[in-house]
Formats: C-alpha cells, sequence, structure tokens
C-alpha cells in the first residue's frame, strides 16, 4: 500500500511546485509591468518625463524618487524648490543644479543673503547668483563683491545699458581683445 501512495504524493508535490513556479512568475510579470498615471508611455525616457510631471504637479519629492534618470530627478527635485521657494531641497541636488535651484530660488524672492548659502558648495555659483541678482535688482555694489572677473565684468556691462553710466565701465577689469 505504501508503494502506491508514493508516486501519487510525488505528482502532487511536482504539482505543487508548478503552482508555485506560475505565482512567482505572474507576479514577476506584474511587478515589471508599470502602472500608474504614466504606464501610457512605452518610451522609457517618456515614462520617467511624466513621473516627475506629476511629481512637481503634485509638489512630491518622494514622487521624484520614483524618477531613475538622474537629470530627470533633478529637474523633479529643483522645480519643485523653486516653485515652493524652498532652498533646503536644493541640498539634494549635486553642485550644478544645486547652484541653479539656489540662483533661481533668490531670483523669484528677490533675496541676495540665499546666494550666500553656495559659498560652500561653488564659489562660481556664488558669483552667477550675485550677478544674476545684482542686475535683477540694479545694484552695482553687488557687483564689485564678485571674484570671477568675466562674472563681475559682465554684471557691470549689463547694469550699464539700463543706466547709460559710462563711469562703470572704469570698473571693467578683463580685457576684450
Amino acid at each position: 500500500m505504501s508503494e502506491k501512495k508514493q508516486p501519487t504524493s510525488n505528482v502532487a508535490l511536482k504539482l505543487g511546485g508548478i503552482i508555485i513556479l506560475l505565482v512567482a512568475i505572474i507576479a514577476i510579470i506584474y511587478m515589471a509591468t508599470p502602472s500608474g498615471p504614466c504606464s501610457e508611455f512605452k518610451d522609457k525616457y517618456e515614462r520617467q518625463l511624466c513621473v516627475a510631471d506629476h511629481a512637481i504637479g503634485n509638489q512630491s519629492v518622494v514622487m521624484c524618487n520614483d524618477v531613475t534618470n538622474i537629470d530627470l530627478k533633478e529637474y523633479c527635485i529643483s522645480s519643485i524648490a523653486v516653485e515652493t521657494g524652498a532652498p533646503k531641497l536644493c541640498e539634494l541636488l549635486t553642485n550644478q543644479t544645486h547652484g541653479s535651484c539656489i540662483t533661481d530660488i533668490a531670483l523669484a524672492r528677490n533675496e541676495p543673503v540665499l546666494c550666500d548659502t553656495l559659498r560652500f558648495v561653488d564659489e562660481r555659483w556664488l558669483d552667477v547668483c550675485q550677478m544674476q541678482i545684482s542686475i535683477k535688482m540694479n545694484n552695482t555694489d553687488r557687483c564689485s563683491s564678485i571674484g570671477f572677473a568675466d562674472l563681475r565684468d559682465n554684471c557691470i556691462v549689463e547694469l550699464q545699458k539700463t543706466r547709460n553710466d559710462f563711469e562703470l565701465c572704469k570698473k571693467i577689469v578683463t580685457d576684450s581683445t
């Protein structure tokens, strides 16, 4: 009698293994199939861009983390930081994007002091921020504190255009020849 039960239990065991394998395959297919608001996009980049735009629309940095493309993720976080005026979010970004993020917020708020937060991140971005906000606020004093000569001169030239003050040209350091 025990010999007849053995083949039946082997069949049941094999059948159980096949069922578990099928369930695992279905679960893997389900998890690999894109779902959510951007699942209609077949192209991976377009889908990632859609997720980023969706996150920006919801002002959700957590949703930005679902974006695997680094450039799109930084675009996502930076956009939310600028839209919400939250410079702390810029700290989640790389130096280049961080500088741009802080500069955009400083310009939107007319807050030159925000540029100073870039002092320990990137000196060039500090000067870019100071230049742009000096031009926006029409303030030549801030131009003088810009360390990079090309940016300082550009700041002075831009302000000279709006003021027609040729005395400003005397402050230009670099030679254009």
